[in-house]
């Protein structure tokens, strides 16, 4: 969002005022922005992981098949996290109008 320029140094001069300072350069991602991303990521991928290496070792180890289905259920329910998170970042990239 483009906001003139005469409005932006009024509304720092406003914060300035009340204490608030401009923030430090944090880089392109506030760290809060960092956390929300990357740990349900690495949560999503562990349980793919996780749930994939079970579902291989049916054929090395007796399993029961009941818990292979439920295995293969949360391994599905975690693919699809993955794809909607990877739908919604490459949403947010490719549509941002600033």
């Amino acid at each position: 969002m483009n906001i003139p320029k005469a409005i932006r140094t009024t509304l720092a001069e406003t914060f300035k005022a009340f204490g608030f300072k401009q923030p430090k350069n944090l880089g392109k991602y506030l760290p809060a922005e960092k956390v929300f991303s990357y740990t349900p990521w690495a949560i999503i991928v562990t349980v793919i992981i996780v749930t994939g290496l079970i579902k291989s070792f049916r054929y090395l180890y007796p399993i029961p098949p009941t818990f292979i289905a439920q295995v293969t259920t949360l391994h599905g329910v975690g693919k699809r996290f993955d794809r909607a998170r990877a739908s919604d970042t490459a949403h947010a990239t490719t549509n941002n109008p600033g």
